[in-house]
């Protein structure tokens, strides 16, 4: 048997900055401290920022709060409209979103400062995309397919704008970007898909081209990680998704010699070497550590 662990895979910068972010301020922070929703989509990270006494709230839960609390802004950033409302209670603020993010969000306003028909391609239910949306004041469209384009290019073909939620798939957002430059008059496109999340699933595609079965390991709340999900089932026929180690059943495993390990951007390196060694230990397997 050979395990083979992608090499990219694991925490991607955003979410690496954002749990230093936490860790520091509650090292020199004195009062209470809370992340606004999850700091990131993955439940080992967030059950470890519980430990350290960091915990997540939603809006709902605000006015329990003391308002000499800190608040630190997950990585996929908020609305706009709830950044102003922790604004004027008072709340000591924090900000984690992943610059990436930030970036989406200030292209977006410029296409719709710009009086472009705008076109996010996301996950309408994403806070990512939420966000997104909300610096252009809930103007534009988010579509997730190219039959949805299709559609909306009918009725609106001039001046459109496009800009997408920072974990989707190169290869949808390139098709996007070919159907509006073949049925759209100026447009204007701007890719805010990070580098990490192209990387991490090119190198997903490399890893499953030769493996006989893939396991992705990621939070079943992970937008990145589904499209990794997503990206492998194209090419392996056999996709495991788990979120954590203890999940993995290994009698799966038996019929397979090629076994190909890739991990959303919010899972922690040791959630991936862990996996890694539980098979190794069960089937006594070789190790690479890259997908070359």
């Amino acid at each position: 048997m050979k395990i083979t662990i992608a090499d990219k895979a694991g925490f991607c910068f955003g979410v690496e900055r954002a749990e230093n972010i936490v860790l520091s301020t509650i090292k020199n922070k004195k009062n209470k401290v809370y992340t606004f929703g999850p700091l990131i989509h993955n439940p080992i990270v967030v059950k470890k920022l519980k430990e350290l006494g960091v915990f997540p709230v939603e809006e709902e839960d605000l006015q329990k709060l003391d308002k000499n609390s800190t608040i630190i802004i997950r990585s996929h950033g908020i609305e706009k409209k709830t950044l102003i409302k922790l604004e004027k209670m008072g709340f000591d603020i924090v900000d984690a979103t992943c610059p990436f993010v930030k970036k989406a969000k200030e292209s977006a306003k410029t296409l719709y400062e710009k009086n472009y028909n705008l076109i996010i391609l996301g996950d309408i239910n994403h806070p990512e995309v939420k966000g997104i949306h909300s610096y252009t004041d809930y103007n534009g469209v988010i579509l997730k397919d190219t039959d949805e384009l299709k559609t909306y290019l009918k009725e609106k073909n001039n001046r459109v704008g496009l800009v997408a939620q920072t974990t989707q798939s190169k290869e949808l957002f390139e098709e996007f970007v070919s159907i509006m430059q073949e049925k759209a008059t100026d447009i204007c496109i701007f890719d805010t898909i990070c580098n990490a999340t192209s990387s991490r699933q090119l190198s997903a595609i490399k890893l499953a081209e030769k493996s006989d079965v893939i396991i992705v390991i990621g939070g079943f709340n992970s937008a990145n990680t589904k499209r990794l999900v997503e990206i492998c089932n194209k090419i392996c026929k056999n996709v495991i998704w788990i979120e954590k180690t203890e999940d993995l059943e290994l009698e799966q495993l038996d019929c397979y010699e090629k076994i190909g390990i890739t991990a959303g951007a919010s899972t922690p390196v040791k959630s991936i070497e862990e996996t890694s060694q539980i098979i190794q230990n069960y089937y006594n397997g070789k190790v690479n550590k890259n997908d070359e």
